[in-house]
C-alpha cells in the first residue's frame, strides 16, 4: 500500500511543476520562440474566471452552446460521410472521382484541421 502513494508522489509533484510553470510564463508573458505566452491567462486567473462564470448563471448558456456546436459538426459529418461512403460503394464511377482525393486527405491528423491564428 506505501508503493501507491509513492507512485503518487512524483506524479502529483510534475503536475503542481506545470503549474508553477503556467504561472510564471503568463505572468511574465514570456515568448520562448515557438511558443508565446503573451495571450494565455494564467492558472490564477482561470480559476478566478471559471468561478465568476459558475457564479454568474451562464455557465449552462454557454455548455449549451459549446455543446449544440459539437453536435451539429458531428450530424453534418455523419451525413456527408455515410453519403460519401454509400456513394462510393455502390458506384464505380463515384469510387473513381471521390475515393483519391479522400484518401490523400485522410493520412492527415484530425489537429492540423483545426484554424490557427497568428
Amino acid at each position: 500500500m506505501s508503493g501507491s502513494y509513492l507512485r503518487w508522489l512524483p506524479r502529483a509533484a510534475s503536475l503542481l511543476l506545470c503549474l508553477l510553470f503556467w504561472q510564471l510564463a503568463a505572468s511574465g508573458h514570456w515568448n520562448l520562440g515557438l511558443v508565446t505566452f503573451a495571450n494565455v491567462p494564467s492558472p490564477l486567473a482561470v480559476i478566478h474566471a471559471a468561478l465568476g462564470l459558475g457564479d454568474s448563471g451562464r455557465l449552462g448558456q454557454h455548455l449549451a452552446a459549446s455543446l449544440s456546436r459539437v453536435f451539429a459538426g458531428y450530424l453534418a459529418a455523419l451525413i456527408i460521410g455515410i453519403a460519401l461512403g454509400l456513394a462510393i460503394g455502390r458506384s464505380k464511377w463515384a469510387e473513381d472521382v471521390l475515393l483519391p482525393p479522400l484518401e490523400v486527405l485522410r493520412p492527415i491528423p484530425a489537429v492540423a484541421w483545426i484554424p490557427w491564428r497568428s
